[in-house]
Formats: structure tokens, C-alpha cells, sequence
């Protein structure tokens, strides 16, 4: 199982574009349509451009590149709640290789009476070689909603999944358009008057269908503190230089301690991965940035190494831990509830 990105909390719309959104950092708190037992922040989300008609608002990259092949099952589970009460309130991404060109657009159109999800399929030449469309009228006015789409290319179809109930199969011609071909980022936008709202997202190799994202929020001081900063700078709105853990110091360490899963969360839901992930940013040598954990009491320094110089908290460094490392089974959530999460910093060369 490899998971290629995951997105938190992410909640936006064309007036919030400069009342609500703090132009670098997308990881809103909100009292709205999310899960709120689950969702925290968004990472590695920063603003692109503007235009009239369209605004781009972030980029979200996979921690690899996924190389589609003529066998492939992607996997994209999303939960919003499907709020609007207005007409062609429209959610748009796009799946993007590595120079940039388009893979697929994502819509959803959502009425008073009802939703329509469009799916447009980009060919080799980057032009729409197919469009896949699927509505239901029915309107999620109270609840949130949860979707999983299977992207298969070996049987040439899209899977539209509705809280974990197969809603439709959609023929499209996927292999002979995308096999072959490297996925590498999500890119969101905003359509005029329209909004993008939702609690959690989720990309894999594996099927999402029952998945969730809970996300840990840090809240007291871990085993080691070398870092200027302190909890409190983690958990800020802004992500910049000033509200960041910063270090001069070759190897210096940072952890935290996190809050606990809920025990409803426990009773109803299984640990399938840990991922850690860090933002930062480094102006001189000192950018070779790592992820560490401490398991029971021995610490980890987890594998995925990045260069942060000018990253300016943009990408985000992710690691992803599929079993305990101290154990080699599967994680507990008493487990899960005990670890320390932090980061270390050496120099480049």
C-alpha cells in the first residue's frame, strides 16, 4: 500500500480569497461543514495565481510520482459535506503530471435538488478525450458525505463510491490515455462564485472505501526541544519563518507529544497507516530535513531525507509507517497514542 498524498481540512471560497485565506497557508480551522473529529489542517498547500473566471488556489504533490500502468487502480476518497444552497457551486481539481500537463478534471455540481460529478479525461496530446458524467438527486443537506472514486485502468472504468455503497460503474477509456504516463500533484481551484470545502482526501494504490484521516494535533513538548519555538508556533494559523521551530544547530531535534485518538474513533475504526509530515524551509547549508518518531522510547529517523532550502514551507516532507517499526506488526492505537512526532535538521553536504 502506498499513499500518495493526504489532505486535511481545506475550506475556501471567491470572497474568502482575501477575508478568510491567509495567502501562504491554507490550513484553515473551521466550525463548518467538516469532520470534526477528525480534521485538523492541511500541509503543503500555497497560492498559485488568480484570474476572473478561475482562481487557482493550491498545489497538492504526491510524496512520489505514481506511474500508471495498464493494470492500474487508483484510489481518491473525499469527504465533504454538501452544504451549498445555491446553484453550480463548483469543486474543481485536476490531476497533473510532472511538467505540468493535465491527466483528469474533477467536478462537482451541487444543487438544492441534487449533485453531478463530471470527470474529463485528458489524452497523450493534452486535449479532453472523454468525459464520464454520473448524477443523483439527492441532496446531503445534513450529513457529510463520503466519496471514493476508483480510477481502473485494467478494466477501463470509474467506480463511484457513496459512503462505502457503490453508487455506479462509468466506462472510460483510461489505459489507452494514461498508461504509461506519471501522476504527480492534485491542483485546486475555485470557480466564481463558487466554494471548495472539504474535512479530508486521501490518495492510493489501495482501495479507500471505509477509510478515514485522522490528524494528530501536537499539545505539549516531547523528548527533546533544541529548537527555538514551541508548541504553540506548530499549531499557528500562519506558517512562516516567524511562527516556526527554528535551529542554527547540526542535528538538532524537535518532538512533540500529540492528543490521543478518541475512543469512538477506537471503537469503530482500525489503524491501517501512521504518516508524518513536515514543512519547512532552510536559507543556507543546514536544509537536509528528516522526520523522526519515538516508539516506546527508542527514536526513528525516518527515511524520506529533503533538502528544504528555499522550500519556503511549501512541500511537505512525508513519511509513511504502514507497521510500528519497533514491533513489525500492525499499529495499535494505544500505540499510536504513546508516539512522539518531530523532526531534525543536518547540514546539506
Amino acid at each position: 500500500m502506498t499513499i500518495l498524498t493526504i489532505v486535511g481540512e481545506l475550506s475556501a471560497d471567491f470572497s474568502a480569497y482575501t477575508a478568510n485565506l491567509v495567502p501562504s497557508d491554507f490550513r484553515i480551522r473551521s466550525s463548518g461543514p467538516h469532520y470534526s473529529d477528525y480534521s485538523r489542517k492541511s500541509f503543503s498547500m500555497k497560492l498559485n495565481n488568480a484570474t476572473y473566471d478561475m482562481r487557482s488556489i493550491a498545489n497538492q504533490y504526491f510524496n512520489q510520482n505514481y506511474t500508471f500502468t495498464d493494470s492500474s487502480r487508483l484510489w481518491v476518497h473525499m469527504a465533504n459535506k454538501m452544504e451549498y444552497n445555491v446553484s453550480n457551486a463548483n469543486n474543481y481539481m485536476y490531476l497533473h503530471k510532472p511538467d505540468g500537463s493535465i491527466l483528469m478534471g474533477f467536478n462537482t455540481t451541487v444543487w438544492t435538488s441534487g449533485h453531478q460529478l463530471k470527470f474529463n479525461i485528458y489524452g497523450p496530446d493534452g486535449s479532453v478525450a472523454h468525459q464520464a458524467v454520473w448524477s443523483r438527486n439527492v441532496y446531503y443537506s445534513d450529513s457529510t458525505a463520503n466519496f471514493d472514486y476508483c480510477f481502473d485502468l485494467a478494466n477501463d472504468e470509474i467506480k463511484i463510491y457513496l459512503n462505502e455503497n457503490l453508487q455506479a460503474t462509468i466506462s472510460a477509456p483510461l489505459k489507452e490515455n494514461w498508461s504509461g504516463s506519471e501522476a504527480s500533484y492534485l491542483r485546486f481551484y475555485i470557480l466564481r462564485y463558487g466554494a471548495l470545502t472539504f474535512s479530508q482526501m486521501v490518495v492510493a494504490d489501495e482501495k479507500t472505501v471505509g477509510w478515514r484521516v485522522k490528524t494528530l494535533t501536537p499539545d505539549s513538548a516531547g523528548t527533546y526541544q533544541e529548537y527555538s519555538g514551541d508548541v504553540s508556533d506548530i499549531n499557528s494559523i500562519a506558517l512562516s519563518s516567524e511562527t516556526a521551530n527554528s535551529t542554527d544547530t547540526h542535528g538538532a531535534k524537535q518532538t512533540y507529544q500529540y492528543t490521543d485518538v478518541q475512543s469512538e474513533i477506537q471503537t469503530d475504526m482500525k489503524v491501517a497507516a501512521v504518516a508524518v509530515e513536515t514543512v519547512g524551509n532552510s536559507i543556507g547549508t543546514l536544509s537536509s530535513l528528516s522526520n523522526i518518531v519515538i516508539v516506546d522510547g527508542e527514536e526513528y529517523k525516518l527515511p524520506n531525507t529533503t533538502d528544504v532550502q528555499s522550500n519556503n514551507f511549501g512541500t511537505g516532507i512525508v513519511d509513511q509507517m504502514d507497521v510500528n517499526p519497533r514491533t513489525g506488526l500492525a499499529w495499535t492505537f494505544d500505540e499510536v497514542n504513546s508516539l512522539e512526532f518531530g523532526f531534525t535538521v543536518e547540514d546539506l553536504t
